[in-house]
C-alpha cells in the first residue's frame, strides 16, 4: 500500500506541472493579444512609420508586410514589438527621435519564415585550374503590420 501512496505522490506532481504550463501557455496568448489590442488602436491612423531592427531601417505602413532577419524564436502567429522607432507620422503629427523615440512601440505579426533568393559563389584561382561554386539562402521572417 504504500508503494501505491509513492507512485501516486509522483502521478500528482507530474499532474501540477503540466497543468501550470498550461496555464503559462494560455496566459502568453492571452497578454500577447491583449497587448497587440492595445497597441493596434494607437496604429488605426498611422500613416507610416520608420524602424530600426537587426542593422536595418524599415518603411512601415498599415496592412503591409516586409522580411526581416530570421527570428529563431518566433513561431507562426506570434506577436513581435519592434521598440527601436526612429520616425513616427501619425494624423499630419511627426514625432522624430534622437535617435529612437522612447516609449514607443510598433507590433506586428508573423506570418511565416520564408527563404531569399539563391546567391551562388564562385571561387577560383588564376592558372591553377581551381573552381568552387557555392550557394546560400538567407533566412527570413516575414512580419506583417495589421492595422
Amino acid at each position: 500500500m504504500p508503494e501505491f501512496l509513492f507512485l501516486f505522490h509522483y502521478f500528482l506532481q507530474d499532474i501540477k506541472k503540466l497543468f501550470i504550463l498550461l496555464i503559462e501557455a494560455v496566459l502568453k496568448v492571452f497578454f500577447q493579444f491583449l497587448f497587440f489590442i492595445l497597441v493596434s488602436n494607437l496604429l488605426k491612423n498611422m500613416d507610416y512609420a520608420i524602424t530600426q531592427t537587426s542593422g536595418k531601417q524599415f518603411v512601415l505602413k498599415q496592412n503591409q508586410w516586409f522580411d526581416m532577419d530570421l527570428v529563431g524564436k518566433a513561431g507562426i502567429g506570434d506577436f513581435l514589438c519592434l521598440n527601436k522607432v526612429l520616425f513616427f507620422r501619425k494624423d499630419n503629427k511627426v514625432q522624430l527621435g534622437k535617435p529612437f523615440l522612447t516609449e514607443s512601440l510598433i507590433p506586428v505579426k508573423v506570418i511565416q519564415q520564408v527563404l531569399g533568393d539563391k546567391i551562388t559563389v564562385l571561387k577560383t584561382k588564376p592558372k591553377k585550374k581551381y573552381t568552387r561554386t557555392r550557394g546560400h539562402r538567407q533566412k527570413y521572417t516575414r512580419v506583417l503590420t495589421d492595422s
